[in-house]
């Protein structure tokens, strides 16, 4: 065929699919241009716009003078959307909310979603859950549903065996086996607070600290506040303590490697993202597991900051539970091989988000044949079920659109049943031991939804006929990858 598209594309350019700004707004984004530029490469000239503010229209310009037709692609939420002139604009956005913004606020027109959308030529979005939302809304601009691909190195790793073991050199927080935090017992909250830690006395009394002034807000200025204020001065606060106490990082029980044998649950989410709730993961897991002794919960944070782990860690010295599971926390950043390999030895892969948009590592996971435990909500609605892992309960509840400073209830996240959880993993580890033809068949239903939805072969049809239905005439094939 003959190439005439010029496709550019733009996302957040934060360098997070290098390693850096892990975490940063919009960092995600990045990573979903990375799985679809194979793709692009096979549907037209593919071009990274790095600052679309700036080279955007010259881009453009020099496409046409190449004799190519130039397609705008904007991969960002919608109130950061950069459109082209004198060029189609495709905005790609994620959204895990039932309700889509359709008015201006914070003095930004365009965090009126709908308007953006209605003056774009064209929406992708990546399942039928976001399509739906925005045609609900009043989105009248066309919708196109192109899931985003999963890596193909995932759809060939290993089956999980029950005496695999990997080791992978990085170093990681251990907690709990033979870790002698993991036993021991104090009974006030005073005591705990001063002895989570007896080899740090400047941590101790960091933790102090925090618990008294969470504690006197909860007790005597909380009953005292409208909802709307408690909500933005409950989150405010929180970010200022964790940046307050940040300097110094809690002190545990560090492995030069991560080794993973037995039944390795694995979760891998940004600590300070709101969302991810690993509140609930943290408790149902040492509760749901707490005896035994091979069953190994990962946490892989996003960011190589280990103080991003300081907040986790507080929260598991505060429980005061004794327990024989172990819990690993990764702050390193993991090569794509490594991450490979943390799969490879993971049994389940574990989320207890609110909502998601996405969840590129279930889908990773699911693809590699790992079931899950997982709620079926949001975007996650689109592809998971119980045929492939076990779906944890959860229910709808108020909530805020994230870039909405302002904080009003406009939308719904979900509540997960913590219960169902706790089951979720007993259930799961019991299937593990005891169950292996259940747990192959979860695992052959895990790989063949993932081929049929976001093996990249499946994939490039619906993003070589959402481009082709903007582009102008004469239509394009995308053309075969090389073999």
């Amino acid at each position: 065929m003959s190439q005439r598209c010029a496709i550019l594309v733009s996302g957040y350019g934060s360098g997070a699919t290098s390693g850096r700004n892990l975490g940063s707004p919009g960092y995600s984004y990045d990573f979903v241009v990375k799985l679809f530029e194979p793709l692009f490469r096979q549907c037209g000239e593919f071009q990274l716009v790095d600052a679309p503010e700036s080279e955007l229209g010259e881009r453009i310009a020099a496409a046409r003078r190449n004799g190519l037709e130039p397609l705008f692609l904007c991969f960002r939420g919608l109130h950061d959307v950069v459109a082209a002139e004198g060029a189609p604009t495709i905005v790609v956005p994620a959204w895990e909310f039932p309700d889509v913004p359709d008015h201006a606020f914070d003095g930004n027109w365009r965090n009126d979603w709908v308007r953006v959308a209605n003056e774009s030529a064209r929406v992708i979005v990546h399942g039928e859950f976001t399509r739906e939302a925005f045609a609900r809304c009043g989105v009248r601009s066309p919708i196109s549903v192109v899931p985003v691909p999963t890596p193909t190195e995932y759809f060939g790793v290993a089956e999980w065996e029950p005496q695999e073991q990997v080791r992978i050199e990085r170093p990681a927080i251990v907690l709990g086996g033979n870790s002698p935090t993991a036993s021991v017992r104090i009974d006030s909250a005073a005591d705990r607070a001063l002895a989570a830690a007896p080899a740090s006395p400047r941590r101790d009394l960091r933790a102090l600290i925090r618990s008294l002034l969470r504690q006197a807000y909860t007790r005597i200025a909380r009953p005292l506040l409208p909802h709307w204020l408690d909500r933005g001065l409950t989150e405010g606060g929180s970010t200022a303590l964790r940046e307050l106490f940040s300097n110094g990082i809690i002190e545990n029980d560090t492995a030069s490697a991560i080794d993973l044998s037995g039944v390795v649950y694995t979760s891998i989410f940004n600590p300070r993202d709101g969302r991810k709730n690993w509140d609930d993961l943290l408790t149902a897991f040492l509760i749901g597991l707490r005896d035994r002794s091979d069953a190994t919960l990962v946490l892989k944070l996003i960011g190589r900051d280990r103080r991003r782990a300081n907040e986790i860690l507080a929260r598991y010295r505060g429980l005061n539970l004794s327990h024989r599971c172990r819990l690993v926390i990764v702050t390193d950043y993991l090569s794509d091989d490594e991450m490979l390999e943390l799969t490879r030895g993971s049994t389940y892969y574990v989320t207890s988000t609110r909502a998601e948009g996405n969840c590129l590592p279930l889908m990773n996971y699911l693809a590699a044949g790992r079931p899950s435990i997982s709620p079926s909500h949001t975007a996650i609605g689109d592809y998971f079920s119980n045929r492939m892992g076990f779906v944890v309960e959860s229910h709808a509840e108020p909530c805020a659109w994230p870039h909405d400073t302002r904080l009003r209830s406009r939308t719904t996240w979900h509540r997960l049943v913590w219960p169902s959880l706790v089951e979720a993993f007993r259930e799961s580890y019991r299937v593990a031991r005891f169950d292996r033809a259940r747990m192959r068949a979860m695992a052959a239903a895990a790989r063949e939804m993932s081929w049929d939805r976001h093996h990249p072969t499946r994939v490039l049809p619906h993003l070589a006929a959402a481009l082709a239905q903007t582009v102008p005439a004469p239509a394009f094939e995308p053309r075969r990858a090389a073999a």
